[in-house]
């Protein structure tokens, strides 16, 4: 377990199981929209990465547990990165997303 310090002597428990990378891309997702089932594709911004996935800003309210697309191309612009995952949670405007 990894701990953050935050101000004077305070500590939280940082949970994430592998350490962040910031990274500001454009990102193509593909997913499906809640109620319907139908599939749509979006472009939404990757704000950070890690071995264990990726923290993505859409328009679109993703359903947690459904699958996902997506692509990304890396700053050097040498390379896109396509893949596919899962949306573990969603962070809407009213919970300070």
């Amino acid at each position: 377990m990894r701990w953050a310090i935050l101000g004077g002597n305070k500590q939280i428990q940082e949970r994430r199981a592998h350490p962040r990378k910031m990274l500001e891309e454009d990102v193509e997702v593909a997913g499906s929209l809640p109620g319907t089932g139908s599939a749509s594709l979006t472009l939404g911004r990757l704000r950070n990465i890690s071995e264990g996935g990726i923290f993505v800003i859409t328009h679109l309210p993703l359903v947690p547990k459904t699958g996902v697309g997506f692509s990304f191309a890396l700053p050097n612009g040498e390379r896109a990165i396509l893949g596919t995952g899962e949306v573990a949670h969603r962070i809407s405007p009213a919970d300070g997303g």
